[in-house]
């Protein structure tokens, strides 16, 4: 065997060795990156499904605590006591759904693609299926509030309403 074919021999083994090494280093890169990814995009969506129970427990207990006391008041005599907690029922919640708000603000999706280079397709869809339920929340929540805001102003006249009753009731005596 001649001194160049053994060169040759040579560069081309190590040719081909470096390449191979390139192209494993580069899928393992990729690969870590996407199970990055999706670890961060999990720990995301776990974060948006804890608001959405907790939003849905607030729901469940308080609102239908203060529903209650709102048939409560309407079926009874007018008591101040009740409509006090009524009111401070109605202002509370919808404080405790500005705060599951604002723990929604704190989820970022961007936080999942890459900042140095153009995000992949499966990484763009990714961040709209985490924009989707993001928004999907923040909608039920302003519903709700809204909802809150309603029946609390229905509450507001009623209670002026059997307020100036009780007042006349009084005035009679």
């Amino acid at each position: 065997m001649s001194e160049r074919t053994f060169i040759i021999g040579a560069t081309v083994f190590a040719s081909a060795t470096f390449l191979a090494s390139y192209f494993l280093i580069k899928d393992h890169l990729y690969h870590k990156n996407r199970k990055d990814t999706l670890q961060r995009t999990a720990k995301l969506q776990s974060k948006i499904t804890e608001i959405r129970y907790s939003f849905e427990s607030l729901i469940h207990d308080n609102v239908k605590e203060a529903a209650d006391m709102l048939k409560q008041f309407n079926d009874s005599e007018y008591d101040p006591r009740l409509a006090k907690r009524i009111d401070t029922q109605l202002l509370g919640i919808p404080e405790m759904m500005l705060r599951l708000l604002e723990q929604l603000d704190g989820v970022r999706q961007r936080d999942i693609l890459p900042t140095d280079k153009e995000p992949e397709e499966w990484e763009m869809e990714l961040f709209h299926k985490l924009k989707r339920k993001k928004k999907s929340l923040i909608e039920k929540i302003n519903k709700e509030m809204n909802r809150l805001d309603e029946m609390h102003k229905a509450f507001q006249v009623d209670l002026v309403n059997r307020e100036k009753v009780a007042a006349e009731k009084l005035e009679d005596l």
